[in-house]
């Protein structure tokens, strides 16, 4: 079964992320951003705080759901599963890593979180498999953890929920309090994801309740969670657990939001256009080959441009888009390149291995090539 309200929300997550990865010089000091323009926007800060709060939570929770679904339709192989998770996430890592990631941002001399201004391509390597210099890959590495995690306590979230609840979010808590100090494969990033995907988890388990709600009540829900919102944040003093508050109200207030879209005639003609089954075929790839982009536009043509912060902005973004459009369908045709047979590049690497890059998103229904 295919859930297209999850997939929406998932892929809008990760269009959210692009456009956050364009607007991130614009805001006021993060601990994860590095370059910074003279010219602060408002716009910036205000998108950048709400994404924040909202987009990397709502695509944990999407994937909590079809986790969910796949430990299910799986529990008699748990451990299978695991490990098919596991290669999924971590090979498109890996080769992501090594063959884009370090050897772009080398070359450029890209200055970010963890890669200081003239790294070698061996320092870069190193600090990649240490799990430090990440850059945008550090949420495959986070959702990795969040796999491992809940595929290991689906039998007690089985045999009693609301101890796998409480365990859940102990769990978090423990994270939040004790591993923020160990920045190794971004174990310190893990407390909310995992949050956010238990509620997936238990919105999955639901499911049936939530498609019994007539589309009136779901409204009524909807205007609850909209105003629940927009009182947490009026109130939020950066209390970390406040903070989770309002992510999981998000999430929660996104889910209903798309749920009734999804049954619109506008949805229709938008989901099973051709556009946008293509894009939501390579959203994955346009996650993993967007960067370094935003931050060479940035570097090379914001200062000569003399524009407004928001109108670089989407400048930026338009950009980044059309580039990770011609280089994704470049790894396309390069993927079907075979000059002499058994010498292409899915044999080079291994045709289970790009299969993994693929396949990421699976669970949906949703085959990346």
């Amino acid at each position: 079964m295919q859930f297209k309200n999850i997939s929406l929300i998932k892929n809008m997550a990760l269009l959210c992320v692009v456009f956050a990865h364009c607007s991130m010089f614009f805001i006021e000091k993060n601990p994860f951003v590095v370059l910074y323009a003279s010219e602060k926007s408002a716009f910036a800060v205000k998108a950048i705080m709400l994404i924040s709060y909202f987009v990397i939570p709502v695509f944990m929770f999407a994937s909590g759901f079809l986790l969910a679904k796949s430990c299910e339709k799986g529990r008699n192989n748990l451990l299978g599963l695991l490990v098919k998770r596991g290669k999924r996430l971590l090979v498109p890592y890996l080769l992501t890593g090594l063959l884009w990631l370090v050897p772009l941002y080398t070359w450029f001399d890209v200055l970010v979180y963890r890669r200081s201004a003239g790294t070698s391509l061996w320092a870069g390597y190193q600090a990649f498999l240490a799990g430090l210099f990440t850059d945008h890959l550090w949420f495959l590495l986070a959702l990795f953890w969040v796999n491992v995690f809940f595929i290991l306590l689906f039998p007690l979230l089985n045999r009693s929920l609301t101890t796998g609840v409480l365990f859940s979010l102990a769990a978090a808590v423990i994270i939040q309090e004790f591993l923020q100090t160990v920045p190794y494969y971004k174990l310190d990033q893990t407390a909310l994801p995992i949050v956010s995907a238990l509620f997936g988890i238990l919105i999955y388990r639901g499911q049936a309740l939530v498609e019994a709600l007539p589309t009136s009540r779901m409204r009524l829900i909807i205007s609850a969670f909209l105003g629940l919102v927009a009182v947490l944040l009026h109130f939020d003093q950066g209390n970390v657990y406040f903070g989770w508050v309002i992510s999981i109200a998000g999430c929660l207030l996104f889910y209903f939001c798309s749920t009734i879209f999804v049954q619109t005639k506008m949805a229709a003609q938008i989901l099973y256009s051709r556009l946008y089954e293509w894009t939501e075929r390579h959203s994955m790839q346009y996650y993993l080959f967007h960067m370094p982009f935003p931050y060479l536009f940035f570097r090379w043509f914001y200062p000569g441009l003399q524009i407004s912060p928001v109108l670089f902005i989407l400048l930026n973004l338009l950009t980044t888009i059309m580039v990770t459009t011609a280089v994704v369908l470049v790894f396309q045709k390069a993927r079907q390149y075979e000059p002499i047979s058994g010498l292409g590049w899915r044999s080079v690497f291994g045709r289970r291995h790009w299969k993994n890059l693929d396949n990421i998103k699976d669970d949906a229904g949703l085959k990346l090539r």
